[in-house]
């Protein structure tokens, strides 16, 4: 099929494909534009959500400051109560021992020998009768003679057993104090043994010595 097109025509025709440089420039200022735009819709809610998400955080952050620091002020008042009923205790056994510090135990009566009588009347024919015999008894039954102690005065003294014995051993005279620590004057001042550790610096000041299986005990 023969080409009808004339020059004319075909001169037009290219005419109208070239595109002038202004109209590029254009074009790319649309294209750049529309991009922007594009990149603007999709970034803007993804910038929105990670300023919030920001934010919660920055509160997160402060909520765990506040609350480490109100831990931290109960933990101070739980340790001051903790530290007030230690001493609480201390003195309220203090003053139980002292109340008991007078009082005495008799052990090897039989249960419920005294009942029906009057008390002071009943112990006192039976120290008459020990005075007499040279020995304290009741109906052949020998009667042992104890301070009256409270279970945490025992359970204290029974702890520093080891000190106690070494110092009577070494006729060192010491007592008990109400609170029931070791008590010792030495050299003008007074030393206290309250636990194994100073238990062990009120040996050393006395110049006994501690084996090494003695040292062993503070670990068990």
């Amino acid at each position: 099929m023969a080409n009808t097109t004339t020059p004319v025509e075909q001169e037009e025709s290219r005419d109208e494909l070239i595109i002038s440089k202004q109209e590029l420039v254009d074009i790319h200022k649309d294209l750049h534009r529309t991009l922007r735009e594009a990149v603007e819709e999709i970034v803007l809610p993804l910038k929105t959500q990670f300023n919030d998400f920001m934010q919660e955080l920055r509160d997160t952050a402060k909520k765990a400051q506040d609350n480490a620091e109100t831990c931290a002020t109960l933990q101070k008042e739980v340790s001051k109560l903790q530290n007030s009923e230690t001493d609480t205790n201390l003195r309220l056994l203090a003053l139980e021992n002292r109340w008991r510090q007078h009082n005495l135990k008799f052990r090897g009566f039989e249960e419920g020998v005294e009942e029906n009588k009057d008390l002071a009347l009943f112990m006192d024919k039976v120290l008459r009768e020990a005075r007499l015999k040279g020995k304290l008894t009741f109906k052949e039954n020998k009667i042992i003679v104890l301070l009256d102690l409270s279970t945490e005065t025992l359970e204290k003294r029974k702890s520093l057993k080891l000190f106690s014995a070494k110092l009577y051993a070494a006729n060192i005279r010491f007592r008990w104090s109400p609170a029931s620590d070791i008590v010792v004057y030495k050299n003008g001042a007074q030393h206290l043994a309250y636990d194994f550790s100073s238990g062990k610096d009120l040996l050393k000041i006395c110049g006994i010595p501690i084996t090494p299986e003695e040292e062993l005990l503070d670990q068990k």
